[in-house]
């Protein structure tokens, strides 16, 4: 079960990201260089919100939940 849930949320990040680095290639060919760094893929995601809004939810929660939910799920 954890394992499933944890698939379902990275791969909601990775078609988060993939939306996210489209949309910056879009913007700026030195923003789309620089979000194929994953960390500032999400700055250019939290920045650019109005813009893009599902694809910054499916980069950031997926995020959230592995971060913060996953934890709680017992190894068994």
């Amino acid at each position: 079960m954890m394992v499933t849930v944890f698939l379902l949320a990275v791969s909601l990040m990775l078609i988060g990201y993939t939306l996210t680095v489209v949309e910056a290639m879009r913007h700026s060919a030195a923003w789309g260089m620089a979000t194929l760094i994953p960390p500032l893929a999400i700055v250019f995601a939290i920045w650019r919100t109005r813009q893009q809004p599902v694809a910054t939810a499916l980069l950031v929660l997926p995020l959230v939940f592995i971060l913060f939910a996953m934890p709680f799920f017992r190894l068994s």
